[in-house]
């Protein structure tokens, strides 16, 4: 499998690396079609060492939302802006991106600190436009003030609001974030810029038995009317992450159950109330229970290599079922969501 990977000048590419990960997908989860669009996509991106799969388990389409993983690690924010194509460049959604790694790369802004990972999150619609636009995520590691004090104003403004809108954002944030209380801890923020309008999502983790002390204004008890049945079937450990849409109109929550792949027990149980309720198909939670949780020698610790010489004996790789996702909003479940990730690393012989 490693020779697999090595171009003919020894340097390995996305293109590549997808080739791999498409044998991998069953056919109940992925379209041809949406194979032919991903490999098309990973032919235009640089390398990452990481991927999430995002599959819609109620869709007939079998459409895959893809996810890329960019760290300063692996390199990939280096290469990103070394690779990132010219007319890709002239957008504003991938000015700002480019822009936010450079800041990463020199260690010059009040995000170093809080963010390590971004996310590239390209919808099934936008994945064969000439210039495809993601919505980009940032795994937040900091604390919530620090946040609030500068780092969300920071990214606003990258993303082209104007001094005042980025504020206005700032302030409605804060104003949800505040009514919050320890330990919740902020999961990711996202600039959602392939949507219309591009909206701020901010995603909170909370355990499933602090939901019902929440209140109110912050949960609506509509939405967790709704997952009544769903949640008959999790432990009291479980993750929600709650997530607000602060955009042009008034906020809009939204309420994610997430089910990380270290409770399997939890997966069969969420899996079959989803199959009962009708929000996924028999087909598609067969495939999910099939996915490898395959851990490579150092997976997660991963080291890629933008040119030079691989050491294919020590080439790894790391698949799993990430998550399973159902999102729910005051008319009821709107989706369930099945999150598949692969992650490849290279060991260096010198040179590169």
């Amino acid at each position: 499998m490693p020779s697999e990977l090595r171009a003919a000048d020894g340097v390995v590419t996305f293109a590549k690396v997808f080739a791999l990960i498409a044998r991998k997908l069953p056919p109940e989860l992925c379209s041809r079609q949406s194979k032919a669009q991903l490999a098309a996509l990973c032919q235009r991106l640089p390398l990452t060492s990481g991927v999430i799969l995002e599959s819609r388990l109620g869709d007939r389409t079998r459409a895959i939302d893809f996810s890329a993983r960019i760290m300063i690690e692996d390199r990939s924010c280096q290469r990103f802006l070394a690779q990132t194509p010219y007319h890709w460049r002239r957008h504003k959604t991938w000015a700002a991106f480019l822009q936010m790694c450079e800041y990463l790369v020199e260690c010059r802004s009040p995000l170093n600190s809080a963010v390590e990972t971004l996310w590239l999150e390209f919808d099934a619609h936008t994945q064969q436009r000439s210039v495809p636009l993601p919505c980009i995520f940032f795994d937040w590691h900091g604390s919530r003030q620090q946040l609030l004090d500068k780092a969300l104003y920071e990214i606003l403004r990258l993303f082209g609001l104007s001094g005042t809108k980025a504020r206005e954002w700032q302030t409605r944030a804060s104003r949800v974030l505040g009514d919050l209380g320890e330990p919740l801890s902020i999961h990711s923020i996202g600039m959602m810029t392939s949507r219309r309008p591009c909206v701020l999502r901010v995603n909170v983790e909370i355990p499933l038995n602090q939901l019902a002390a929440c209140d109110d204004s912050i949960v609506n008890p509509a939405v967790v009317g709704h997952l009544d049945d769903i949640m008959r079937n999790l432990e009291h450990d479980s993750t929600l992450v709650l997530g607000w849409d602060i955009g042009a109109d008034a906020e809009k929550s939204l309420l994610h159950v997430e089910i990380k792949q270290t409770q399997n027990a939890q997966l069969e149980k969420l899996l079959t109330a989803l199959v009962s309720a009708g929000h996924c198909s028999p087909q598609k939670a067969k495939a999910a229970r099939a996915w490898p949780n395959e851990c490579g020698d150092k997976a997660d610790d991963l080291s890629l290599i933008p040119h030079g010489c691989i050491d294919a004996d020590n080439t790894c790789c790391s698949t799993r079922l990430n998550h399973v996702k159902v999102t729910v909003d005051a008319s009821g479940i709107r989706a369930a969501k099945l999150y598949l990730y692969m992650g490849y690393g290279w060991r260096l012989t010198g040179g590169g």
